[in-house]
């Protein structure tokens, strides 16, 4: 086995998060969840390709994802459950377990889903920028 076998399957370019406020019109490419290598973390991930844009940072054609850390003293679920029932335009109350597991699932049954998002900075405790996310569904 050779050092780079399997980099015929790597997709290349680096993760870009969006950290700035804009509005966004994304298709989502692939939904993931795992155990960070990093930081040692449940997570649940999002790739997208930006549809429509009016943040310059994040032009129309460009890829973002979207990283939530599954840490229990955070609103991590709740933004996760959010997400899932805009992308499978369910009511929150039908979101399960079943249901993330479904998404991230080989099948990926949402690639080529298309959502909104709207990005705000809001503050932390400690005086921070925290980019929130809040998606709705796409026309």
């Amino acid at each position: 086995m050779g050092l780079f076998e399997g980099i015929e399957n790597a997709e290349s370019g680096s993760r870009v998060y969006i950290s700035d406020t804009g509005n966004f019109v994304l298709e989502i490419l692939k939904c993931a969840a795992g155990i960070s290598k990093f930081k040692e973390e449940r997570f649940f991930g999002v790739d997208f390709n930006v549809v429509e844009s009016n943040n310059p940072k994040y032009p129309a054609g460009s890829r973002v994802s979207w990283y939530v850390g599954l840490r229990k003293d955070t609103p991590a679920l709740s933004n996760v459950k959010d997400f899932a029932a805009v992308a499978c335009d369910v009511p929150s109350k039908e979101v399960d377990a079943a249901s993330i597991e479904m998404i991230v699932s080989d099948e990926q049954p949402l690639a080529g889903t298309k959502v909104k998002l709207a990005t705000v900075l809001k503050k932390t405790k400690a005086g921070k920028d925290f980019t929130v996310h809040q998606y709705s569904k796409a026309a």
